[in-house]
């Protein structure tokens, strides 16, 4: 556990709380660029992404879903996608928890991040 949170693989159960705090995260920069991609994923999407990648989640003790992030091999690199975190969990250490999860969870067949 770091902090008041631990960083956990997402279930599908996870969908709907991972993806409002998706839109959550991104929304406060929608003023800068288009944030549609991510604010607007749908569960179907989300369900797909749980199949094909490693999704992590952010949780507190009391269950809440504070940060996400996403990873996949593809032709020996591993992509990060969709780092997210709560506008109230910002600068707390939760997207450098996920961060460093998710690059530990990259496959050794990987050699580039």
């Amino acid at each position: 556990m770091t902090s008041d949170f631990e960083i956990q693989k997402a279930s599908p159960d996870d969908a709907r709380p991972l993806l409002d705090l998706q839109s959550d995260a991104f929304s406060l920069h929608k003023d800068l660029f288009d944030v549609s991609l991510w604010a607007s994923e749908s569960p179907e999407e989300l369900l797909a992404d749980l199949n094909t990648m490693t999704v992590l989640v952010a949780r507190t003790s009391e269950g809440a879903i504070v940060g996400s992030i996403r990873g996949r091999a593809l032709e020996g690199v591993w992509l990060i996608r969709k780092l997210s975190v709560s506008p109230l969990w910002q600068k707390k250490g939760v997207g450098s928890a996920l961060l460093s999860a998710i690059e530990s969870a990259a496959p050794e067949s990987c050699h580039k991040i």
